[in-house]
């Protein structure tokens, strides 16, 4: 889309997000309308989007765009330097995936009891769904439902402990993250 000096095509994303809430779905419509490959400058950042499986699995498999984005909000995020567990470029990458996997192991993943609480919580999403239907008989929201279940299955593995799919406290945060990204 064309851009604007300063603020790239910052008011076209801004109308996008407004309309379509979620940023996949607004590079989704900017990628039907200007392809699968998608350049956008949002403020100072310059960024490209891949649309549709194939390219992005095609994409994802060369070697050339194995380096994580760099730039000021990246940093600002990481306090100046490159770090995180998604952000980062090897062998900084394979040393977090390292401790990752050992602190994760330590909470049961790859283990049966992490199975056992993983076919719970799945349970407990059908048996949500159908209460709802039978409820209302309405379409349903799966968004919210869908990230109380994957928190619910995290937070038990760390904490011994979920959440209700109708918690107001937790529906407010997932509210506040969803907005912030």
């Amino acid at each position: 889309p064309p851009w604007l000096p300063m603020i790239g095509a910052f008011t076209t994303f801004r109308t996008l997000k407004k309309k379509f809430y979620y940023t996949h779905t607004v590079f989704e419509e900017l990628s039907k309308k200007y392809g699968p490959v998608l350049g956008i400058k949002l403020g100072r950042q310059k960024l490209v989007v891949i649309s549709g499986n194939d390219l992005v699995r095609k994409t994802l498999l060369r070697d050339e765009f194995n380096g994580r984005p760099d730039g000021f909000f990246f940093r600002l995020r990481a306090f100046g330097k490159r770090k995180g567990v998604l952000f980062i470029d090897p062998p900084a990458w394979t040393q977090t995936r390292k401790s990752t996997m050992k602190y994760l192991r330590s909470f049961g993943f790859g283990q049966k009891i992490m199975e056992d609480n993983l076919m719970r919580e799945a349970e407990s999403l059908v048996a949500h769904l159908k209460s709802q239907v039978e409820k209302t008989g309405k379409a349903i929201e799966l968004q919210e439902i869908f990230d109380v279940t994957v928190l619910n299955a995290l937070w038990m593995m760390i904490a011994g402990y979920r959440f209700s799919y109708d918690d107001t406290r937790l529906k407010f945060i997932l509210s506040v993250v969803h907005d912030a990204f």
